[in-house]
């Protein structure tokens, strides 16, 4: 598994072996991710919809394998969505939240 924050960068590579040539096909919640068929996946820019489970497939002519899900955990930093406000009151008096 990987923890990478929105923003980063997140790679995935298999090591396989057989008998050449090998073909690679990831996928993502196991559909097929097109044109990613390299023996490494590169996401370059993390966002929220990438979080999930990563496989890939290796073939050659004999054959078909593929790889237990690694998953990317997506990590989004703190934001502040409301600002606080200034407030003028009275000595002794109640601060309102708002």
């Amino acid at each position: 598994d990987q923890w990478k924050t929105v923003g980063t960068t997140a790679t995935f590579t298999v090591v396989a072996g057989g008998t050449a040539p090998l073909a690679y096909q990831w996928f993502k919640d196991g559909i097929s991710l097109p044109g990613q068929t390299a023996d490494t996946l590169t996401i370059p820019t993390v966002q929220v919809g990438d979080a999930g489970p990563y496989s890939v497939e290796v073939s050659n002519i004999l054959g078909v394998v593929r790889s237990t899900p690694a998953t990317l955990h997506v990590l989004v930093p703190p934001i502040i969505t409301s600002q606080p406000q200034s407030q003028t009151i009275r000595v002794g008096a109640r601060v309102r939240q708002r």
